[in-house]
């Protein structure tokens, strides 16, 4: 099954295979990845294995580090990752992409998203929720610009969950925009936060639903 959504990635669904006679025949969608990203994916996961399997820990958290800051390279790498059963590396790739700035992070989450790896994304946005509420903002602000509604909702509800609701005023602060959008999170998570967050954006002189 890996395989299978690997190469769908790859080629695109259209493109797979029907019977293993017709493989090489198989068309490629114009605009997508070329097939050689498959296989450097591959390559990629099979050397961090060996890696890690050498002790080389250093040489192998420097190619997580490389590949976090390669967005577009993400859905391959982590489908590879997890056919060859390195779900620890996802977790460590997923940990150095929620480092990275604002929007360069939110790039990665689309890509994911896109690339059909949305529990990935979404994962890494549970990550992200932890950054400085600033960063927060600009994440949330990037994902629904470019349409990841359902991807920002997922953010701002972790945020909603995890975070102090003081935290929450400043990211509100930080990009007044979202105010609505974070209320509507905060009501999906239950009404007593939506009533908390209601009650400490009243007390810092935001009155009503914005």
């Amino acid at each position: 099954m890996a395989s299978a959504a690997l190469a769908a990635l790859a080629f695109g669904a259209a493109a797979l295979p029907r019977d293993a006679s017709n493989a090489e025949d198989a068309p490629i969608p114009t605009g997508a990845p070329h097939p050689q990203l498959l296989a450097q994916a591959r390559t990629t996961a099979r050397h961090l294995r060996a890696l890690r399997a050498a002790g080389a820990s250093g040489q192998a958290h420097a190619v997580l580090s490389d590949a976090a800051a390669v967005p577009r390279d993400l859905p391959l790498l982590t489908a590879a990752l997890e056919e060859d059963g390195q779900g620890a590396e996802i977790a460590t790739l997923l940990w150095e992409v929620a480092s990275l700035p604002a929007n360069d992070l939110a790039q990665a989450a689309q890509a994911l998203n896109d690339g059909r790896e949305q529990a990935h994304a979404e994962h890494l946005a549970r990550l992200a929720a932890g950054r400085p509420p600033a960063d927060v903002a600009e994440l949330a602000g990037a994902l629904l610009k470019s349409g990841h509604h359902a991807l920002a909702d997922h953010l701002l509800r972790s945020v909603v969950k995890t975070r102090p609701r003081q935290d929450v005023v400043t990211m509100i602060a930080a990009r007044p925009g979202l105010g609505a959008t974070v209320l509507a999170a905060a009501q999906a998570v239950s009404g007593q936060h939506h009533q908390d967050l209601l009650y400490a954006l009243r007390a810092v002189g935001v009155p009503g639903e914005l």
